[in-house]
């Protein structure tokens, strides 16, 4: 009895370890996936072109839409990109990006829900985030949610 009790804690082990390796293999993909996947530089430093720019009510954070040429020169990707900047943190965040044919307008749908208008087609319009957290004026975090739209004729 106690050979197989012996025998049966010992298989309960190697399970443990196994799921214990997994696990760490896991999440050190995902650390190396997150610090060293490229991720475009902030638009203040690229070679972008500010169309439109919103605040909110208290003027804590920036929604920028810009017009942004990426890539080699001989083969350049021109597109729009929409990025938050947080003004107490002074750090940008990207929203989403599309390319130069979806032409893209912003627009509050209502406090805090900012509406991605555009003449492209859904698949077009990559949305880099559903939500942007930032910190108001008094320090305490909120939230921007992200909604998209699409229209027939290329919004002003």
């Amino acid at each position: 009895m106690w050979q197989q009790l012996k025998h049966g804690i010992r298989r309960l082990g190697h399970w443990l370890i196994a799921a214990a390796s997994v696990l760490a293999t896991l999440f050190i993909a995902v650390l190396i996936y997150k610090y060293l996947t490229a991720t475009p530089t902030p638009p203040d430093t690229a070679q972008c072109q500010r169309m439109q720019q919103l605040f909110t009510a208290d003027q804590a954070a920036e929604v920028h839409l810009f017009q942004c040429q990426r890539g080699a020169p001989s083969n350049p990707w021109l597109g729009y990109e929409v990025w938050l900047y947080d003004v107490s943190a002074r750090d940008w965040s990207r929203i989403a990006t599309a390319p130069y044919s979806a032409c893209l307008s912003l627009a509050w749908q209502r406090p805090l829900q900012l509406l991605i208008q555009h003449t492209g087609n859904r698949s077009e319009v990559y949305l880099a985030r559903s939500s942007v957290i930032f910190e108001t004026a008094t320090g305490v975090p909120d939230t921007i949610s992200i909604y998209t739209a699409a229209l027939a004729t290329c919004p002003e």
